[in-house]
């Protein structure tokens, strides 16, 4: 780590944002540092300098996306960046949108979706809790579209402050629940564990999931699901709720609600509820959950 002005800077990532055909100027502005202190980590770490004609490239993407909320590819971006989404201020007004995440492949359909060729970078963690895994981020710089998702409730430093957005903000009511597939793709997990019941004692395989977030957030989801969850204090962060289901009672209006005419989800999500369902639900249940999503 580098420090500037009081700040710790990842040198590896701005070296890594460097050869992905940023600009020293352009690198400067992404990580509120001076041209010169980049300049020198390049020197420094014997970086051979790209030529000027190859770091011209436009980078482009469409900023009037999130103008207005009237599809379902918008509704469902709005809600993960809601949850993943990192929304900065710099001095001189410009907005930075910055998200961060494992799966490289749905940062490429983020990018498809807003018609964007900002590049995606990799870096791993090198200490801490995820210690040498691969993560990738992509970092844009538009003021226009750090001002929409902010009036869509987007906005800065939401980790402590986010309220579930204004349902005014969408074109009909049914993009809601894609807004909610989206903060779940972001701030929601879903896994299974060997459970004793409390009744007869038999193991079975339960599933699990949840939302993370405020409670404000939470209590809004929770009202869309019309489902009766347990909403309390997260045990790893004190400060913040989650709202946890378990086992199959509501798992199939849960999974009905989320990816009935769904065409963009995150796919590791989904792929584990299809596979506790394949594997742990009644042939009738399954037949009744496909009839349901061809409906």
């Amino acid at each position: 780590m580098g420090r500037i002005k009081g700040k710790k800077l990842d040198i590896n990532a701005i070296i890594t944002s460097y050869k992905n055909g940023g600009n020293i100027s352009r690198v400067a502005k992404e990580f509120n540092c001076s041209s010169s202190y980049v300049w020198k980590i390049i020197k420094e770490n014997g970086i051979s300098v790209i030529p000027q004609t190859q770091t011209q490239r436009k980078r482009f993407i469409n900023e009037n996306f999130f103008n207005n909320i009237d599809s379902e590819e918008k509704a469902y971006w709005l809600g993960f960046l809601y949850a993943d989404g990192c929304i900065q201020w710099n001095s001189s007004n410009s907005g930075q949108i910055t998200i961060t995440l494992k799966d490289k492949e749905h940062l490429e359909k983020f990018n498809k979706s807003l018609k964007s060729n900002y590049p995606i970078q990799n870096y791993i963690i090198k200490k801490g809790i995820g210690a040498g895994n691969i993560y990738y981020r992509i970092s844009i710089t538009s003021k226009n579209l750090a001002e929409s998702l902010t009036k869509c409730g987007c906005h800065a430093n939401k980790t402590y402050e986010l309220t579930f957005p204004n349902k005014d903000i969408f074109v009909n009511e049914d993009l809601i629940r894609h807004f909610i597939r989206g903060y779940f793709d972001g701030d929601g997990s879903v896994f299974t564990s060997m459970e004793k019941h409390w009744r007869n004692g038999t193991i079975t395989n339960i599933i699990h999931y949840r939302f993370y977030g405020t409670e404000n957030m939470m209590k809004g989801i929770q009202m869309e699901l019309n489902l009766e969850g347990r909403l309390g204090k997260d045990k790893k962060a004190k400060c913040l709720y989650e709202l946890s289901y378990k086992r199959k009672k509501k798992l199939i209006p849960f999974y009905l609600y989320l990816y009935k005419n769904a065409t963009i989800y995150l796919d590791r999500k989904k792929e584990k509820f299809d596979k506790y369902i394949q594997e742990e639900c009644s042939e009738t249940i399954i037949s009744q959950l496909n009839k349901e999503l061809k409906g």
